[in-house]
């Protein structure tokens, strides 16, 4: 990754373009860092336009964040602002009432990117890499762990409860994985595909299903990005795509020591106007 990747990254998430440059990072204390970005989000709806531009996206965490990831925060308070307007909380929005809405608009988008770091338009083309599903599943199993409590808070209704357990079941399928040096003698595992990390070292094994040999399987063996254990799952081959997620970008990187005249950072410019000519804003939820 260069440095230019690390300071600029952009990406079409639904129908937002969403622009993050890192502005720099702060010492909090011997084990954590405060990472600072500058986001810009853009409606690309000709019926809702507007630019949005912010210079106070931060996050705390042990190691220095990249753009990339900046993007993946900047998601995270879209979406907030996205369940706000769909509650109709008026009062507690903090972002103008058309991004707020072109948020709620995109809502699923904007959380494939927080959780994956992949928009929607990179999942069709190149699917989504072994250790963003590994990650879905780990989601998927705690959303689970606290089914009753999403239940009772009228969160998640059964049909999505549904389509979670089916994903947990084929991640923790029986899975057989052979020895790669004895082929013939017996596999290094067999059991569920979510226990094979008590056995088995970090990495992807070629594998297949425990009772029937030509359903071909990868499970991955990882470091969990939820809890900092280890976790493990199935998935099928002919869908796994072998490669994790790096930081990069999506459009050109600024040069060094650019700036626009106001003193804000390349390539964000605090004069562009939040409300396009002619716009019509949004009707306020519920009306």
């Amino acid at each position: 990754m260069t440095a230019d990747e690390a300071r600029y990254a952009d990406c079409m998430v639904g129908e937002l373009h969403v622009s993050v440059l890192h502005l720099g990072v702060n010492a909090l204390g011997s084990d954590e860092v405060l990472s600072r970005f500058a986001w810009r989000v853009e409606s690309t709806n000709p019926d809702l336009p507007g630019t949005f531009t912010n210079s106070h996206l931060h996050a705390a965490s042990e190691i220095e964040l990249s753009a990339q990831d900046g993007l993946r925060l900047a998601a995270h308070v879209l979406i907030e602002a996205g369940e706000d307007y769909r509650a109709g909380e008026l009062e507690r929005m903090s972002f103008p009432l058309w991004l707020s809405a072109m948020a709620h608009r995109n809502l699923g988008e904007l959380a494939l990117f927080a959780w994956t770091g992949m928009s929607p338009a990179e999942v069709r083309a190149d699917g989504i890499p072994l250790d963003r599903q590994l990650l879905a599943v780990e989601v998927a199993r705690h959303v689970l762990d606290a089914e009753s409590a999403l239940t009772d808070a009228g969160m998640l209704g059964p049909e999505a409860f549904a389509e979670l357990r089916r994903i947990t079941a084929a991640a923790d399928r029986e899975v057989s994985i052979p020895d790669p040096d004895d082929p013939l003698g017996p596999p290094l595992y067999e059991g569920p595909a979510g226990e094979a990390h008590a056995r088995l070292v970090s990495g992807q094994y070629d594998a297949h299903a425990r009772h029937d040999p030509t359903q071909e399987l990868v499970v991955v063996v990882a470091d969990s990005e939820l809890l900092g254990t280890r976790t493990a799952a199935a998935f099928d081959a002919n869908r796994a795509i072998h490669r994790t997620r790096m930081a990069r970008t999506n459009g050109r990187a600024p040069s060094a020591g650019a700036h626009q005249a106001s003193g804000t950072p390349w390539p964000f410019d605090s004069s562009t106007p939040q409300q396009g000519p002619g716009r019509t804003e949004p009707p306020a939820p519920g009306l």
